[in-house]
């Protein structure tokens, strides 16, 4: 317990000097119109799918006749700013990125016009997606296939509801589910989420209904949540499953945020609630299953969130834009479980969190994210650190092309039996067998140039193509962690962008390893999917 105290106060003083560090507005100007503006007439304008002017052709038009195209009264709904309200360059560009994040939505791009008579007018201009969608999703990699088809309705009715029907083949297990998702449940921003699924080794039952902090001016948060999940899992070695046992999840939780006045450039929040944690496991072969789990959790929690957004196209998703948080976000999260609450023994959970971007002139980002999670009783319990960084460089050159490449590390101690990290064709080793390499350590580089033709071919598709390079490897925790014995692979990839369609990309590759691996010989991969390999 004191050492949990300790590390909590030293989180605590270091989420603050993080707070301390950031710079308060420069004040006097917001996005060059004087602060002391306000907004006037907004303007929407939602087109459809296809600009006939630019698409000719009777397949453009029934499309357009036959596509719903999102109302205005849903678009005005998700804006952080009304008429008369003081002029928030803020609140106009985390308004542009929340629009964009709507999946029935390919494009959006907010202006504002001249101040004129103490008011500047704001013109927003969105462009949809295909809203009956039915998608196959697919792939190879490490040896194994999966696909999973998916009918979806979004925006239903005009109302931002989605509707999906899906049936799937993972890994490790089939699926056939239904899903309901609405962005805008009662309200603007109440996310409600419901899930049915029948697997073959299990089912699940998720209702949700949260509101996150979608904007650095959002005064709270709530997050509810029933999820009662069972399915088989498994622990690998040298690729093969060594022990197999069935886990049956369930969890309650009621979480509430309040922001703080006084944060400055970003946001200070407070969070309070109860998680309550159930997880039974049941042997199916092996030498022994997991020991069965139960927590309730009373959760205190500090975040400091100071957003600082780039939106860039050309790096995931072709010409759509994509939004990049180099922002400053540090969080603590502290969890209290008496045994009246389920568990066994009094016991502590600790989370850390912390991120921050940094832009390298115009064209380039990076963008770390490290953590630290362990329970605390009688010992240190699945203590997890992990880091990731992304570097994203758009190269200024006659050919158009983005250099993407990735480090993610995980390092475990004492970790729970049935928790193991990966590295293998599944997460970013693509020549290598899926379950390849498994343990309480992982790490994996991944290094790739992509390549953009730059427009659309009938308007419907945007070919590319990409170079690159994986390194990885996962092993036990034991000696200090170095970047020795990594498994390599090179290839290249096509790639063909979808813009109008919520599956955006089509990608092929062939990777060819450059060391041994476990059940597999040494030559190339090939692997395919519907989105990028990180």
């Amino acid at each position: 317990m004191k050492k949990l105290i300790g590390l909590t106060i030293v989180s605590v003083a270091f989420a603050a000097a993080i707070h301390g560090q950031t710079p308060g507005p420069s004040g006097g100007k917001a996005g060059g119109v004087p602060s002391a503006l306000k907004i006037g007439q907004i303007t929407v304008e939602s087109r459809g799918l296809f600009d006939t002017a630019d698409a000719h052709g009777a397949f453009y038009r029934a499309a357009n006749a036959l596509h719903s195209p999102t109302r205005e009264p849903l678009i005005r709904a998700f804006l952080l700013f009304r008429e008369g309200d003081a002029y928030d360059a803020t609140k106009v560009a985390e308004s542009e990125k929340n629009l964009r994040a709507l999946d029935f939505i390919k494009s959006v791009t907010i202006t504002t016009g001249p101040p004129h008579d103490g008011v500047v007018d704001v013109r927003v201009e969105t462009e949809d997606e295909w809203t009956s969608d039915p998608n196959l999703d697919f792939g190879r990699s490490g040896g194994v296939g999966t696909w999973n088809l998916n009918l979806t309705q979004k925006d239903l009715l005009g109302s931002g509801a989605e509707v999906s029907i899906s049936a799937a083949r993972q890994p490790e297990r089939s699926e056939n589910s239904f899903e309901l998702i609405h962005p805008a449940f009662l309200h603007a921003y109440w996310d409600a989420d419901l899930l049915l699924a029948k697997r073959s080794d299990g089912s699940e039952v998720k209702i949700g209904l949260t509101q996150p902090f979608y904007s650095t001016s959002t005064p709270f948060s709530f997050d509810l949540l029933y999820d009662n999940d069972s399915r088989n899992e498994r622990t690998y070695s040298g690729g093969v499953a060594i022990s197999s046992f069935h886990a049956h999840n369930r969890e309650g939780r009621a979480v509430f945020g309040l922001s703080l006045p006084g944060g400055g450039a970003g946001a200070q929040r407070l969070f309070t609630g109860f998680d309550w944690l159930s997880t039974d496991f049941g042997l199916i072969g092996g030498a022994a299953a997991p020991k069965s789990r139960r927590y309730g959790w009373a959760i205190f929690g500090y975040e400091y969130a100071h957003e600082d957004l780039t939106k860039l196209n050309y790096v995931d998703r072709d010409e759509k834009y994509e939004d990049f948080d180099v922002g400053r976000r540090a969080s603590v999260q502290l969890g209290l479980s008496p045994r009246s609450a389920g568990s066994d023994r009094m016991m502590e959970e600790l989370t850390v969190q912390f991120s921050s971007g940094l832009r390298l002139g115009d064209r380039a980002l990076l963008v770390p994210h490290v953590s630290f999670s362990s329970r605390f009783g009688p010992r240190t319990e699945n203590q997890i650190r992990s880091a990731d960084v992304k570097f994203i460089w758009r190269a200024d050159s006659r050919v158009l092309q983005t250099l993407v490449s990735r480090v993610h590390v995980d390092d475990g101690h004492h970790l729970d039996q049935d928790v193991q990290f990966f590295a293998d064709g599944l997460r970013g080793l693509r020549a290598y067998p899926a379950f390849a390499f498994a343990g309480d350590r992982s790490a994996v580089v991944n290094v790739e140039d992509r390549f953009f033709l730059g427009r659309e071919l009938l308007h419907l598709f945007a070919p590319g193509a990409a170079i690159f390079m994986d390194a990885g490897r996962a092993g036990p925790s034991s000696g200090p962690f170095r970047f020795t014995g990594l498994k390599r692979d090179v290839g290249v990839g096509l790639r063909i962008a979808i813009p109008r369609a919520e599956s955006t990309l089509l990608r092929f590759d062939a990777a060819r390893t450059l060391d041994p691996a476990p059940l597999t010989h040494r030559g190339f991969t090939f692997s395919f999917g519907t989105s990028q390999a990180f």
